[in-house]
């Protein structure tokens, strides 16, 4: 009884998470950096990794970066992608959808663990 009020909550935090992160303006400042497996990303800031409105967590940057699914977990498997970078100071709006991305992802993962599904 308690594991089905927890995947409740979790499931309501995912929709509340994924509607924050739908409603969060794309962010006019990430710039594609390199495609998947071709080029070494060049970034001083946040790199993502993924296609479209399905991306991997932002990581910082310093330098360079691979851009394959070595270097990220792979967001979107079969599907090409690229890398994009957030230069210098991202904006709030920026963070927070790489945060809300980061949370989506993580709770997608565990609500499929927990319920044995292996096609999520």
């Amino acid at each position: 009884e308690v594991a089905s009020h927890v995947m409740f909550h979790l499931e309501h935090i995912l929709q509340v998470a994924d509607a924050a992160h739908q409603r969060v303006s794309p962010a006019a400042t990430w710039q594609v950096c390199a495609k998947e497996g071709r080029d070494l990303c060049s970034c001083k800031g946040l790199v993502r990794y993924g296609s479209d409105a399905v991306w991997s967590p932002a990581v910082s940057v310093d330098n360079m970066t691979a851009c394959n699914n070595s270097a990220f977990e792979d967001p979107s498997p079969n599907v090409r992608k690229r890398c994009e970078c957030l230069t210098s100071m991202p904006r709030e709006d920026d963070l927070l959808r790489a945060h809300l991305s980061s949370l989506r992802k993580d709770l997608t993962k565990f609500l499929c663990k927990s319920r044995g599904d292996t096609d999520c």
